[in-house]
């Protein structure tokens, strides 16, 4: 008997959010097929239909999110017509609306989430850097403005009782364009 796509898909996804509830509070090498099924509210033999193992889907649930933000990134670098602080600043309200997900696979030493992400990434900042293409050194000020935005979210994420993402944001802006010493406040 052949399974219903629909059915399929609206398995996979239980898996996929049971994975997330338990991901979001311990890595995956502490969580087993038999907690994650529990979770997902079916049988652990229904899981192995779907998955070979919990890295398995460590892997489609970061392919689905770096899916997701390349979709994202590509509607924001389809206006043309914006600077590089304001790509910066597009992203990182991007990056809010899955900041526990992105937070998580960012920290997590066992996921190569940072390198893929840095990858959607890369050509975009490259575009709105006002630079020739052929600069010896765009490699490196991209690197340094894709290891910025990653920063600001980071610190805002691990201090947003204090601050705003677009505090933040405004504070890194303001310290590429202008230096520190005329970023920081007058004592």
């Amino acid at each position: 008997m052949k399974k219903q796509p629909d059915v399929t898909e609206a398995t996979k996804r239980r898996i996929l959010n049971a994975f997330w509830e338990l991901f979001s509070k311990e890595s995956p090498e502490k969580i087993t097929a038999a907690a994650l099924s529990g979770a997902a509210g079916i049988h652990r033999s229904s899981f192995y239909r779907y998955f070979a193992d919990i890295y398995q889907v460590l892997e489609v649930f970061q392919e689905g999110l770096l899916c997701h933000l390349k979709t994202e990134v590509e509607t924001i670098q389809a206006t043309t017509d914006i600077s590089l602080p304001t790509y910066t600043e597009k992203v990182s309200v991007l990056l809010i609306g899955s900041a526990d997900k992105i937070y998580r696979l960012l920290n997590y030493k066992g996921s190569n989430f940072r390198e893929q992400f840095i990858e959607t990434l890369k050509p975009n900042v490259k575009k709105y850097i006002p630079l020739d293409r052929q600069n010896p050194n765009i490699e490196y000020i991209t690197a340094f403005i894709i290891s910025s935005m990653l920063f600001n979210f980071t610190f805002w994420y691990e201090h947003k009782e204090q601050y705003e993402l677009s505090q933040v944001t405004a504070l890194g802006k303001s310290i590429i364009l202008h230096g520190l010493p005329k970023s920081l406040p007058p004592i």
